[in-house]
């Protein structure tokens, strides 16, 4: 259900950008914490999440008036007892017309280890879009809620106060329904 729903707003943004000829651009922010590796649907969760953007982005493909980028927290540091890295996030393939293979390979060798700085990582993302000359777009692929401390809805509400005209969508992967609220209030979910 995910996935189809993930590939309903994907065509939906590409078939906007092909007839507004606006150039839109997709920032996939990519959870690689330590809880990807927990199990969901038959399979760890980073492995559920490699499938579901590799077909995202396979779909997007060929798509005009379209850049992708892909930051990722949760990937740098390990998690410890007693450590757990607030600020591991980070741009890994910055906006361009043909980054599909750059991103699908990133994806594919990156591992789990950290934490979940979900807020941080949206902050950042702010300085990850060139311009707000264009459509810009949020996609968030999670399995779970901030682990710092700082708040997503703060994060979001930062975003629209500077001006960055930023549609954020959520994709979560196994988090409870009685979550769901946590995520309304940054994009769709």
């Amino acid at each position: 259900m995910i996935k189809k729903t993930l590939i309903f707003v994907l065509i939906s943004l590409a078939g906007y950008t092909a007839n507004a000829q606006e150039l839109t651009r997709i920032l996939f922010i990519f959870d690689a914490s330590n809880s990807m590796n927990g199990k969901w649907e038959g399979a760890t969760k980073i492995i559920r999440a490699r499938e579901i953007l590799n077909e995202a982005i396979t779909e997007l493909e060929g798509t005009e008036n379209l850049e992708i980028a892909l930051r990722v927290y949760g990937h740098q540091s390990p998690i410890t007892a007693t450590f757990q890295d607030c600020n591991d996030t980070k741009l890994e393939v910055p906006f361009g017309p043909d980054n599909y293979k750059k991103i699908k390979n990133f994806i594919e060798i990156v591992e789990p280890k950290g934490t979940t700085p979900i807020a941080r990582s949206l902050e950042a993302s702010a300085d990850d879009f060139p311009d707000a000359n264009a459509r810009n777009v949020i996609i968030l692929i999670t399995d779970g809620l901030e682990a710092c401390d700082d708040f997503p809805c703060e994060a979001a509400r930062k975003l629209k106060a500077k001006g960055i005209n930023v549609t954020p969508f959520v994709v979560g992967l196994g988090i409870e329904l009685k979550y769901l609220n946590d995520f309304n209030c940054i994009g769709r979910v």
